[in-house]
């Protein structure tokens, strides 16, 4: 054997070192097969445990008993949704009678607008006309007695 022989018969490849096994692209295609796998096999799991749920369902409802609880859960939606649709007209009229009354509030109150600015234009003339208006004159003590006994004193026929 020649010495450049030998070399080869010696040859081990290096270790592989800390780090992605970016070194090694079989491996991660090994192990993104291996991960695929296992997602199908998921998959398949799955859907064997929802095969196996309407297959009870089914068996369920091919129990003879099962047709009348059935026919029983149908009346019972039925007559639950009759009520629905009355509730449904009750809400309606109510939802008109209060849209009425809503209306007859806005007029209510657009008329105790009206009033309340017709009073304050009142009164603000009020005001203005008692700031011109003159002063009654004072009367004198004398006067004043004078004038209450008259409305005091008996009427004389």
């Amino acid at each position: 054997m020649d010495r450049w022989e030998e070399s080869f018969d010696a040859w081990t490849p290096p270790a592989p070192g800390p780090g992605p096994p970016a070194a090694n692209p079989e491996r991660i295609e090994l192990e993104a097969l291996q991960r695929s796998l296992r997602e199908s096999a998921a998959t398949v799991a799955a859907r064997d445990l929802e095969l196996a749920k309407l297959r009870r369902e089914l068996d369920g409802a091919r129990a003879p008993g099962r047709e009348r609880e059935l026919e029983q859960a149908l009346a019972a939606a039925r007559a639950e949704h009759a009520l629905a649709l009355a509730e449904r007209d009750r809400l309606d009229e109510r939802e008109q009678a209060v849209r009425a009354v809503e209306k007859e509030l806005a007029a209510l109150r657009i008329e105790l607008e009206r009033r309340a600015s017709a009073l304050a234009e009142r009164e603000a003339a009020l005001r203005r006309s008692e700031l011109t208006a003159p002063a009654p004159e004072a009367q004198s003590f004398s006067e004043g007695v004078a004038a209450l006994a008259r409305t005091r004193a008996p009427a004389q026929d």
